[in-house]
């Protein structure tokens, strides 16, 4: 039978990636949001498809891809504590700590 082990610390570690990751997009999509304001100025028979494709693809991005991130973050970190509690569950029926 294989043995299999959990690197503890690279599970945490990429909690923290995720968490990161959502941050960041959710900054620099604000960033954007900023930018466009600048665009006003544009006009033009591009400008409102331009802008509208914009704000479609943020709202992608701060709904269903944060929403798709934010599940996988959560499902590690279940994940993590799941195999704490395993380990210690394992630990106090075989005497090992």
């Amino acid at each position: 039978m294989a043995r299999h082990t959990v690197d503890e610390a690279e599970m945490l570690d990429t909690i923290e990636v995720l968490h990161e990751f959502r941050h960041a997009v959710t900054q620099r999509l604000n960033e954007v949001a900023d930018g466009l304001i600048a665009l006003q100025r544009w006009e033009g028979p591009t400008f409102v498809p331009a802008i509208h494709d914009v704000r479609q693809w943020q709202l992608w991005a701060l709904t269903e891809m944060n929403r798709e991130v934010g599940q996988m973050e959560r499902n590690l970190r279940t994940a993590y504590n799941n195999y704490l509690q395993t380990a210690k569950a394992n630990a106090r029926m075989w005497g090992g700590g």
